[in-house]
């Protein structure tokens, strides 16, 4: 998987359908993907996965936090990495994946499609919960997990990671331990019912486990994914897990670049974390 070119992006704020943002060039400079677990990890073997890390160092972790990022144009995992540095612990691994299909601000890139299709065009960087990203990230996740030896693994999703990460609870039971969904379009079908291919977390909310710990997090003042959403998903997810709990953030956004969201973004994660 080796490219060495500009490419010109149309970079998205959000949601590409929503907004669109300014023209950039990413210089996507990767010549290889070796599976070192810090910068990347290979997944279903055809697969590398990108990931971004502020504990390099460490080669075993007790605990591995997996951070999910939304459907952003560009720069996908750059703010979850932000995100993951201010909770670096000890005999904590944190790590920023980059979903398939999607790169960073420096070019590294995931293989695999985050491209949804329709029957008559393609949508962009939109309907692509699909069953097969679901297994790429969560092999990705596995095989990271016995590299660190880790004994319990926590996923915090934003948006459309979210999501992806409520999929990987239905289908993965056993390998989450604790999840935190942050605004999260848990029902796909209502929140956007012209998607063909997406999958949606509500509609397979049994086979969670009932023993994973899960928060939901959802800003009162989000207008992409509305809290109705949220709010039918944890009323469900209540009804066979008992440790689902709800939490709505008054003034709180759906963007992490807005400063009073991202402050309570941040406090609600350290919380999570010290939960037991």
């Amino acid at each position: 998987m080796a490219l060495n070119k500009n490419l010109l992006i149309i970079a998205m704020l959000a949601f590409p359908h929503l907004s669109l943002a300014t023209i950039k060039h990413i210089d996507m400079n990767n010549t290889s993907c070796e599976s070192d677990y810090h910068s990347a990890v290979s997944s279903l073997k055809e697969h590398c996965i990108r990931l971004v890390s502020p504990d390099l160092s460490k080669k075993q972790a007790d605990e591995l936090i997996i951070y999910l990022h939304g459907d952003y144009g560009i720069g996908g995992s750059s703010y979850m990495s932000g995100i993951a540095a201010h909770f670096s612990k000890p005999n904590r691994m944190n790590i920023a994946l980059i979903r398939p299909g999607y790169f960073d601000d420096n070019g590294n890139f995931s293989s695999g499609s985050s491209l949804g299709v329709t029957s008559t065009k393609i949508t962009g960087r939109l309907d692509s919960y699909t069953r097969e990203n679901v297994d790429i990230i969560a092999d990705a996740i596995s095989n990271l997990k016995k590299n660190y030896k880790s004994k319990r693994v926590v996923v915090i999703g934003h948006s459309g990671g979210a999501a992806l990460a409520a999929l990987i609870l239905n289908f993965y039971p056993q390998l989450i331990d604790k999840v935190l969904l942050i605004n999260c379009p848990c029902d796909v079908k209502q929140w956007r019912p012209d998607w063909e291919h997406s999958l949606s977390p509500i509609e397979n909310i049994n086979l969670i486990s009932p023993k994973a710990k899960i928060d939901i997090l959802s800003g009162a003042a989000d207008d992409v994914v509305f809290p109705e959403l949220c709010k039918r998903y944890a009323h469900e997810l209540n009804k066979i897990n008992n440790k689902t709990e709800f939490f709505l953030g008054i003034g709180m956004k759906h963007n992490l670049s807005d400063e009073t969201t991202r402050g309570m973004v941040l406090q609600h994660i350290q919380k999570f974390l010290d939960k037991d």
